[in-house]
This record gives C-alpha cells, structure tokens and sequence, in this order.
C-alpha cells in the first residue's frame, strides 16, 4: 500500500464500500441492482456490514440505522447485534417481510446459482436468516419468529414500525443526522447515528404505462396466472395472454403459465430427469457456465446499453443453441409429457430487442427450451410495449385495480425497438391479459455492476 492509499479513508479503499457510499456518506443498496435475488439481497446486506466492521468504520460504540425491515434490512441489522453495536432498524410499514409475507411463490436461495455445482443444496447457512427452500409466506413466518424474539430479548436491537427514514445529512465528524416521520402522526424529529444502511428495496415496480388506467399485478402478487383457465369462467376460450419484458420477472410469468404451481428447478427435473438425462445435464450445464462466465466478466465493465447488447446477444445465441439441442434430445426419447404445451397456446412474451435482458441463467435457460419443446412461437422480439387500453371501453374502463381487468379484451401498442431505437407501429394488437414486467419505476437509483459471492466469507461472528 502506498503512502497515499494508507492515508485514504477505509471507504475509499475498499470497493464494496466505495459503490455503495452515497456523495451524503450514507451506504445503500436501495435501488435497481444486479443480482437481485432474495439470497442476493441478503449476502449484499450482510457483506456490508461485515466489510464496514473489517474495517472498523463500524464499531462499538457506534451507533448503526438500517433502514428497512426486508430480508436484506433484517439481515444487516441483526449481523450489527452479533457484533455487539447498537443498532437501529426502521420500517414503514407494520410489520417486516411485506413482500413475501402474503405470497405463495416457492423461493429457494440457491436455485439461481445454476449451473453452479451448489445449486441443488436448497439452503443458505451463514446469513442471520435461515433461508432454506419453501413457500415465501412460510419462510416469512419463520423470519417473522427469529425478528420477534430478536426484539424482544436482544440488547443490541431497537426496532421502529410505521418510521419513515426521510433523509441522513453527514456532520463534519463523519457522523449522519437522520430525519424521521411518524406514518400515523406525521411528527418528524432528527436523531444521531454514525452509521447509515439504507436497504428500502428496489423501488416501486412499474405495473402501467404512461396515462393508461390498466395495471397488472405486481410481482409477489398472487395472481391468476397458475389457476385452472387462467381464473377465467370456464366457457370462455383460452385467452390471449401478453407478458411485456425479458427479465426475471417475465421468464418466470411464462414458466409458471406452463408449469403451475412449480419452481425453475422442478421444471429441469421434470423436463431432464437426472436418471435418464445426467450426460445430457451435465453438457448443458458446462456450456451454459462457460457462456455466463464469458459473460459476466465483459458485463460488469460495459456500463452502456449499446455495449450490453452485444455482449447479451452473444450469451443469448448460446443459450439458444444449447437449449435447442436439448429440445431435439428430449424430443427424440419421447419420455416428456407435453400438457404445457396447452397452457401456452395464445401465450406470447414481447421483449425489446433480439435477446433477453439481464437474467439469471436458470430463467433464461428453461424459458428458452421450453419455448421449443412447445413449438418455438412464443417469444416476439424487437417488440417494445408502449400503451394498454380497454378494447371495449363502452363496457369496461381500466382503473388501475389488476382484477376488474383480468376478464376484459385490451388493446395493446407498441413500437419496433433494439436496445439502441425503437419506431412506432401503427396496427395494435388485442390481448385479454396483459401482464407488464418492466421492473422498478424510471427514476429508481441505479447501482454500480456487482459480481457477488455466493454467500458472506469475510466475516463469522
């Protein structure tokens, strides 16, 4: 280390904290990022603290606020009261895990991994949330029992509900005054910390578009999309449906529609039975890591749209490849049911350019070959959605509430697009439902590109 770098705060030599520290000295990882798991969420949370401790700019007696009762606030504030430093934690709301407290998706912290080798283990030790496989408002109960007892018993912890974190100003100490508001009395007071976590989320999700009245269901919403005829009353033929988006979000939207009621790695063992299929597997799985390797190492430095498509495009031919291959194996050993085939018939799912955007491998993979096994007609690229409206506004009027527009025709517009242009189509098309995946709402922060581990080596109190 030099003479300059020894000088130099903690934060600036160490980059974990150097991407997460806002120009106000407060840390965050609220905003549009990358991974964005629920594991992910929680390793980066904890990797933060446990960074900070490392570096002592964390310490007892110093005083931590953590702003947020997610699985990633929890998590950080609770790895602070293992290491004995008085800690804050706010939320908003009443109560903590809102987000997969009421839903009844299956989570698995390690699914996403895939082709990791670890993928298959189903758990995560080493967080202060045990997280292991099963429905999110199971393992939100779970959490919800570790969060009261902490509460109640630990020394270390002061939890605040119905608290809205406004703001930190830093001092010329390097200490932070938070400003508070009361949800309920709409007082606001200030008070001191020397440590500030801001772990809100990633932003609100943009369900709309611009003046249209139609919203579909957010994500960890319960919709109806795994529901017998989709919740429609059953004479009615099997609708049009449009998912807008090439993320994580659409790809899973598109899976459940086929596979209801089952996970990413359910469908690959019903799809590639390990007893029948482990050389198959293990090809895919080896070129799927080279491709998302060679990948990850050019995206995390491109910082450019332009540049990100083409780096995409590239991942995206080998996953296309290998998932055709694998489309033409399974086909041939006629071992595969196809009801799924069914579910999809009037399914499309349109995305901005010739590729997907960023995904976890897993998603990206499985919607892919299931497209082919299913007739290769259901991805419509270089599409961007630009409005939804009633397509029979005399008997039906969008007004934002998801339901009351599951049953009724929309008219959909759209634009011809790439990741660099996008030109305007005159003809719309007509869709029963509509579901827009578009991720966090314009105007979201944006983080720094991140690699993460997989889980949180660097410290273990």
């Amino acid at each position: 280390m030099t003479p300059v770098e020894a000088k130099a705060p903690p934060w600036e030599r160490d980059p974990f904290l150097y991407i997460h520290r806002l120009p106000n000295g407060e840390y965050s990882i609220a905003g549009k990022y990358n991974p964005a798991s629920i594991k992910d969420q929680m390793v980066r949370a904890v990797a933060l603290i446990d960074r900070a401790i490392f570096h002592k700019v964390l310490d007892n007696p110093r005083k931590l606020l953590v702003v947020g009762a997610g699985a990633a606030g929890a998590s950080a504030a609770f790895r602070g009261c293992e290491h004995k430093i008085n800690t804050t934690l706010v939320e908003r709301n009443t109560s903590p895990f809102e987000r997969q407290r009421n839903s009844s998706r299956v989570v698995d912290p390690t699914e996403f991994d895939w082709p990791a080798p670890h993928w298959r283990d189903a758990g995560m030790p080493g967080l202060p949330l045990l997280f292991e496989r099963g429905p999110a408002s199971a393992i939100a109960a779970r959490w919800q029992e570790v969060y009261d007892q902490r509460e109640r018993d630990d020394i270390y912890l002061t939890v605040r509900t119905r608290t809205l974190f406004v703001r930190s100003m830093q001092l010329p100490d390097g200490r932070h005054v938070a400003l508070f508001q009361d949800v309920d009395s709409k007082d606001n007071h200030w008070e001191e910390f020397d440590f500030v976590l801001n772990c809100a989320g990633p932003g609100e999700e943009q369900v709309s578009l611009g003046d249209s009245k139609y919203a579909s269901y957010l994500f960890w919403a319960d919709d109806k999309l795994e529901a017998d005829n989709f919740g429609l009353p059953s004479p009615l033929p099997q609708p049009r449906i449009l998912i807008s988006g090439g993320g994580d979000g659409a790809l899973q939207d598109f899976l459940r529609i086929a596979f209801p009621g089952k996970t990413a790695r359910d469908v690959y063992e019903h799809l590639l039975p390990e007893a029948s299929m482990s050389l198959l597997r293990a090809e895919i799985e080896r070129k799927i890591f080279a491709a998302e390797d060679a990948f990850r190492r050019a995206w995390v430095w491109s910082e450019d749209e332009r540049l990100d498509c083409q780096v995409l495009r590239l991942l995206h031919q080998v996953h296309r490849e290998v998932a055709k291959d694998a489309a033409k194996q399974i086909q041939a050993a006629k071992t595969v049911p196809r009801p799924f085939a069914d579910r999809l018939a009037n399914v499309r799912v349109m995305h901005s350019c010739d590729h997907f955007s960023i995904c976890y491998a897993f998603n990206r993979f499985l919607a892919l070959l299931v497209n082919e096994l299913a007739g290769a007609k259901h991805f419509v690229p270089n599409r961007r959605l630009r409005q939804v409206y009633s397509a029979a506004p005399a008997a039906h009027q969008c007004d934002l509430r998801p339901a009351y527009c599951w049953e009724h025709p929309h008219e959909v517009h759209f634009s011809e697009s790439t990741c660099a242009e996008q030109r305007d189509v005159g003809k719309p098309a007509v869709h029963d439902i509509v579901v827009l995946r578009h991720g966090p709402k314009a105007g979201t922060p944006k983080l720094a590109r991140q690699i993460l581990p997989y889980g949180s080596p660097w410290s273990k109190p």
